[in-house]
């Protein structure tokens, strides 16, 4: 079976205007859906896929139809492919609800369990809106507790938004705390799969395989003299999992070189620190 993991797609039907440098970068970019489109396009011309995941910041402090925009996009351009997702901390969790899950407004944890028969899929809640390092508190660890514990026989994916590697981004990665590490030793999960950096990586945390996806709208570039330059750079991951074992078997990143913004020191914000790389 073969995963697309996509994400960070930041996407609003129409951006305000700036009140900082943050949004006045958002104004800048070209339509998520362009570079969305190009990029769907691409990996399943190129390869067949059976699930897509998406990591988290779909919208960026997205309206309902913004995420009714976004989703009916998505199913056009996959043709109808299972699609599993998790918040980001620039969701709109009760706008994210109604507009693309068909759902009643609520800003309680969006946690899911998605399962076929090779494996289960545990979309599991990192996101705190207005938190940018996100939090994890006892409802959704109390929920990852349950689902790992009916499903110890199964071979175990966990979606996350966040990342827990402190090399990838200049933001402290999320530390979701000993219980959480210790549920993942006792039912050892294939692999873990989050964004939020915007910057593809690979590797191990506390010895369970661990894949970031490129984001699906921008990339932040540490200039190394208090500034940062957003770059237009887009890119996905692929999986195979097979025999109860997951494989990344491509790491695509497309850029054509467009600055969109650079920013000073005046301007960063925890938001901007969290999409850049040391």
């Amino acid at each position: 079976m073969n995963i697309l993991h996509i994400s960070d797609i930041h996407y609003r039907c129409e951006y305000t205007a700036p009140a900082n440098g943050y949004e006045r970068m958002l104004g800048k970019m070209r339509d998520p859906l362009h570079l969305l489109t190009a990029s769907l396009e691409r990996a399943l011309a190129d390869n067949a896929v059976d699930l897509l995941v998406i990591s988290g910041d779909l919208c960026d402090e997205g309206s309902v139809r913004d995420y009714q925009t976004l989703r009916t996009a998505i199913d056009t351009l996959t043709g109808g492919l299972p699609v599993v997702i998790t918040p980001g901390n620039h969701d709109n969790k009760a706008a994210l609800r109604e507009g693309w899950l068909g759902e009643e407004a609520s800003d309680a944890p969006y946690c899911i369990a998605w399962d076929c028969e090779q494996f289960s899929l545990l979309s599991f809640d990192s996101s705190s809106h207005g938190e940018p390092n996100g939090a994890i508190d006892a409802r959704t660890l109390t929920w990852l507790a349950d689902n790992l514990s009916a499903r110890a026989e199964q071979p175990l994916l966990l979606l996350t938004h966040h990342h827990f590697d402190e090399k990838q981004a200049v933001i402290p990665a999320l530390n979701p705390g000993r219980a959480f590490w210790a549920l993942l030793e006792v039912y050892a999960p294939l692999a873990i799969l989050n964004g939020h950096t915007h910057h593809h990586a690979s590797g191990l945390v506390h010895d369970i395989p661990y894949h970031t996806a490129d984001g699906m709208s921008f990339c932040g570039e540490n200039l190394m003299d208090g500034r940062i330059r957003f770059e237009e750079k887009i890119g996905y991951n692929l999986y195979t999992i097979e025999d109860g074992r997951i494989t990344c078997v491509k790491t695509e990143t497309m850029s054509g070189g467009r600055v969109i913004d650079i920013l000073r020191s005046e301007e960063h914000t925890s938001e901007l620190q969290s999409h850049v790389m040391i």
